[in-house]
């Protein structure tokens, strides 16, 4: 049987269909709930699709949300789920990949959410090898994997970057220390726990990038996360990806999303702040936390011309003088590249604990 329905945005029902049975009671509910949003992309949503329903782990349900498709994607989504009954497809007007994600959301059956999208291709066993590690460590909530960009003529070097960094940050303890540098976990490479995502919230409305957000909140409430040491994912690079043409997903969206998430540790500790770092990073950033309420103590660098400088209200100081910042927050915010490891090693030498007086936040 095709199985459509009409959904609103605000993830509630505004016509149902009749629900595919088995002797006359409502099918069990799957294990996994594959969440793909589609939006005009009928060049790429039939091999996403194939790549999951024949994944090894068959106990699962793929929900395709139309997002407004003016192309032929919504052909290819129905003519999917006429072929297999555990496909199914959800319309929407265009309201956009939040409401279209919550909207999923709202409609699954499984207790665990996998997340794809409707250009890129899973690897074959990506849903069996996740499902068996939240089996097996039932204290995490995130599972991703190892991703890579394909085409590979089309993967720009700030791709490469950012997937080298990305790649290499496996493990709880690290996911949690690198969480302000950069968005640790590839959105569509994720399977979660569908409770967590509901208890804080779903997916927020607003001009930042909405998987980031995300992971923000589930971080703030302890939750936990890992990536398999394998590619599972194959991520396609084009010039029509949202994460290129959308503006919630530039640059200074992420930082407001950090100060966002900075501002709450305050609150917590009612600890200080200075910033390591009084460039194009560390300056932008105490102008978004003293927006939020958080004022910024000082800054910490070694340039010269700086030092003695105020800037944003905060002195510049050099690093030798920062004995009076103990138990304050500290924010490294060096973006040149490869400073990162050279302040976050300076900081320790001088006895401050990441995780503990210092985060890296770029």
């Amino acid at each position: 049987m095709l199985r459509v329905r009409w959904v609103g945005g605000d993830g509630r029902a505004d016509r149902r269909s009749e629900e595919t049975t088995q002797g006359g009671s409502p099918m069990s509910a799957p294990r996994v709930s594959v969440l793909l949003p589609v939006r005009d992309c009928e060049q790429f949503v039939s091999s996403a699709l194939a790549s999951i329903r024949r994944q090894s782990f068959s106990d699962l349900e793929i929900l395709c949300i139309d997002d407004g498709s003016r192309d032929g994607s919504a052909r290819i989504l129905d003519r999917h789920a006429a072929a297999d009954p555990r496909v199914r497809v959800l319309r929407q007007g265009p309201r956009g990949i939040v409401a279209a994600l919550n909207n999923a959301l709202a409609e699954a059956r499984g207790a665990l959410i996998a997340r794809m999208d409707a250009d890129d291709v899973s690897h074959r066993n990506r849903i069996e090898w996740q499902v068996a590690a939240l089996d097996t460590e039932p204290d995490l909530t995130v599972v991703g994997s190892r991703v890579r960009a394909f085409p590979d003529r089309r993967v720009r070097r700030g791709m490469r970057d950012y997937l080298e960094w990305s790649n290499a940050v496996q493990s709880p303890d690290a996911i949690a220390r690198e969480i302000l540098v950069e968005c640790p976990v590839v959105h569509p490479s994720v399977l979660a726990r569908k409770r967590a995502l509901i208890d804080v919230g779903g997916y927020r409305h607003g001009s930042f990038p909405e998987d980031y957000d995300l992971w923000l909140r589930l971080h703030r409430r302890g939750h936990r996360f890992r990536k398999l040491d394998c590619f599972l994912l194959a991520w396609r690079e084009r010039p029509e990806r949202l994460t290129r043409t959308h503006p919630m997903y530039e640059r200074g969206r992420f930082l407001d999303l950090k100060a966002e998430h900075i501002r709450h540790l305050v609150a917590e500790d009612r600890r200080r702040v200075a910033i390591v770092g009084a460039g194009v990073v560390g300056k932008p950033l105490a102008r978004r936390l003293a927006r939020l309420g958080v004022p910024v103590d000082a800054f910490v660098d070694l340039n010269p011309r700086k030092i003695g400088l105020t800037i944003h209200g905060a002195p510049v100081i050099h690093p030798d003088e920062m004995e009076p910042l103990r138990g304050a927050w500290l924010l490294a915010a060096v973006s040149a590249r490869g400073q990162r490891d050279v302040v976050r090693n300076d900081l320790e030498a001088r006895g401050f604990r990441e995780g503990e007086d210092f985060l890296c936040v770029v």
